[in-house]
């Protein structure tokens, strides 16, 4: 069944978190986040602090798995297509997805609700591009 543009969502975010808190100490990046608004051990702090559940809403070609209805006022690129956005006093609020990445597809389908299928979208190219369907 599609979903509705802006319809929210409750999904299992543990699984998903624990790869991208994985994913980050394990890279050797530490001097490319001295341009970023928060540290590096912050933002692993942030995503080890997450509930077990997010509410996640669809707007266009983004998925947000939101934690906190809150302002935002920086972001955090995690990987391609994948973005961290924080309130003033560094509480992680959202996760955005843009779901043409099919990177940031494969990511997304580690929260539980999330199932990413492979279309064509075209069928001279045979470009493939990752879809949401949801239960």
């Amino acid at each position: 069944m599609a979903v509705a543009e802006g319809t929210a969502r409750q999904v299992s975010v543990a699984e998903l978190s624990q790869v991208f808190v994985e994913e980050l100490e394990g890279r050797d990046d530490d001097a490319d986040w001295e341009i970023e608004d928060w540290s590096k051990t912050h933002v692993v702090q942030e995503l080890r602090r997450l509930g077990a559940n997010a509410e996640s809403i669809k707007l266009g070609d983004e998925v947000r798995l939101v934690f906190s209805a809150t302002l935002t006022a920086s972001v955090v690129d995690l990987s391609p297509g994948v973005a961290a956005h924080f309130t003033e006093d560094g509480k992680l609020a959202f996760l955005a997805f843009n779901v043409l990445d099919a990177r940031a597809a494969r990511r997304l389908a580690l929260a539980k609700e999330f199932d990413v299928c492979r279309r064509s979208s075209s069928r001279a190219k045979q470009k493939m591009q990752p879809t949401l369907k949801w239960p």
